[in-house]
């Protein structure tokens, strides 16, 4: 298990619980020395499959900013294509031995950066109310490369623009 945070508490945060996990304060040094490593690591334990999850900052993209918000140009919010590098590097390392599939997640935002990460995730995000799987009550979109079954009293919405779960 691999993390990227700047943030420095939850990296204390982590090390005080005993996460097993390689702890990198800047995604930008998971490079591909990491990902052989880490896939190699992956299949001498057994996994039938890598699931890389994340997100990135939604500084620039967030609604609540206003108007003048500025989506993909803003410097914390570029990162989504470091996430997009990191499942590259990944299934590049992967190759046929094991299969990799992805959860990126972020705020729901204006249409022309969702499409712009739309493109490079290739599919597109499925709204969830956050607060059925975290402790932020608002909605946030998911890509997701895998088909979700809605649980008891859930229904999945095929949209145009999003799927959405309800």
């Amino acid at each position: 298990c691999a993390s990227a945070e700047i943030w420095p508490f939850a990296n204390r945060l982590a090390k005080k619980n005993k996460i097993l996990e390689v702890l990198f304060e800047d995604v930008k040094f998971m490079d591909k020395n990491w990902a052989n490593k880490f896939v190699s690591d992956a299949i001498t334990l057994g996994a039938k499959c890598i699931l890389v999850i994340g997100g990135f900052p939604c500084k620039g993209l967030s609604k609540a900013r206003g108007k003048n918000r500025e989506n993909l140009k803003n410097t914390d919010s570029i990162l989504y294509y470091e996430a997009t590098r990191i499942l590259e590097l990944v299934r590049q390392a992967a190759g046929r031995r094991i299969v990799v599939k992805h959860v990126i997640e972020n705020v729901i935002m204006d249409e022309y950066p969702e499409n712009i990460i739309s493109e490079y995730l290739a599919g597109r995000p499925t709204k969830i109310p956050a607060g059925l799987v975290c402790a932020a009550n608002r909605d946030r979109i998911f890509w997701l490369d895998f088909t979700i079954s809605p649980g008891p009293g859930e229904r999945l919405e095929q949209g145009t623009k999003h799927n959405v779960l309800h």
